[in-house]
């Protein structure tokens, strides 16, 4: 598509053809996005700046931080403001945006539309107790309606998933199919930037730079965890590994696994439908002390076989447990399901020095 006299094109060949908007937005059809965009606000750019106020997008927020992250947002009216100008932010071009304002946005999205400050330092305390406290700061109580929330929430999801029965149209998968998992949801939106910026090579002389992202949270039933990743002027001497959902995504992806690794109520809500109703007896604290010690013991067990180069039994750990100790020795996990070990790729007393990628499956 040509605004004028510049040109706007999707990074499939030949484009998408005909999208219903929300396939737009998971594919990250820079075409439709703009056309949009330019369609309803190029004879009122004020509201789309204003609407970009509303989320608190073209100021930097006050944070608890030394320094002010630098913003560039165009005003309509502004000197470099232009007719491609508005269909150039509509995909984040002609601007720039601090990584933890993005994610304040995202969290506020996650929050069912609820937006606060990002919150580094809860009190200061010295051992006569609080100094002085620092509350949440609710920058908006509702950033848009509760159905604009939950609509935009599946398509952020899909831009993670493989399926695709919710599909209005016949295009392909998400920007970041790559990291669904069937373990835990996730909603998010990768970001490429091509950049002018360049940088030099021996191997391949200039080559022009990029900046990949991937924003999210996860689970989407309960949000309680968001992160958002950005690899930042980057060289791709292939020209085609550089996009948000190859570079940033899996980055993401081994960020997640871990918190779900070591969160327990995340377990518990990957696997609650599978919970049985049957009564169990009150832990004692003596029972758990002695599950503790039980623990302890079979995790000196592992760390002692390692140190011999040789595989350790793992049935019945918690990946929590299991993921630290192997991490130590550079050995990688990969698992599926939730709950404690019941498979094993490498059998108990093999050898491991070769083994790159221990496989586990969790009961």
């Amino acid at each position: 598509i040509n605004f004028y006299g510049s040109t706007i094109s999707d990074t499939k060949d030949g484009g998408y053809g005909k999208l219903a908007f929300g396939d737009a937005f998971v594919v990250s059809s820079n075409v439709a996005i703009s056309k949009v965009i330019n369609e309803n606000y190029k004879d009122q750019p004020y509201k789309f700046y204003s609407n970009l106020q509303k989320y608190y997008l073209t100021e930097p927020l006050e944070l608890q931080l030394p320094f002010r992250s630098s913003m560039i947002v165009r005003k309509p009216g502004d000197k470099l403001w232009s007719g491609t100008t508005l269909p150039s932010m509509s995909y984040g071009y002609e601007m720039h945006i601090s990584p933890i304002q993005i994610l304040t946005f995202y969290n506020a999205i996650a929050n069912n539309g609820k937006m606060v400050s990002p919150r580094f330092v809860t009190a200061i305390k010295d051992k006569t107790g609080i100094i002085e406290s620092f509350p949440t700061t609710v920058l908006s109580n509702k950033i848009c309606s509760e159905r604009t929330i939950q609509s935009i929430i599946p398509y952020m999801e899909q831009v993670v998933s493989n399926q695709r029965e919710n599909w209005t149209t016949d295009v392909i998968n998400g920007t970041a199919k790559n990291i669904y998992t069937e373990q835990y949801s996730i909603a998010g939106k990768t970001g490429t930037i091509k950049n002018e910026f360049w940088k030099w090579s021996e191997k391949t002389k200039y080559n022009r730079t990029y900046t990949a992202s991937f924003a999210g949270f996860f689970p989407v039933e309960k949000p309680k965890y968001s992160c958002i990743v950005v690899i930042h002027e980057f060289i791709d001497t292939t020209n085609e590994n550089h996009y948000g959902g190859q570079v940033a995504a899996p980055v993401f992806r081994e960020i997640s696994d871990k918190v779900f690794a070591f969160d327990s109520e995340l377990e518990y809500l990957s696997t609650q439908s599978y919970i049985s109703d049957e009564k169990i007896d009150r832990v004692t604290s003596e029972r758990l002390e002695n599950s503790i010690k039980l623990n302890q013991n079979t995790i000196t067990l592992i760390k002692s076989d390692l140190n011999k180069g040789i595989m350790p039994n793992l049935k019945g750990m918690q990946l929590r447990d299991v993921i630290p100790v192997f991490e130590n020795y550079n050995l990688k996990i990969e698992f599926e399901g939730a709950g404690k070990v019941i498979f094993q790729s490498v059998n108990k007393g093999d050898r491991i020095d070769n083994q790159e990628v221990i496989k586990i499956r969790l009961s």
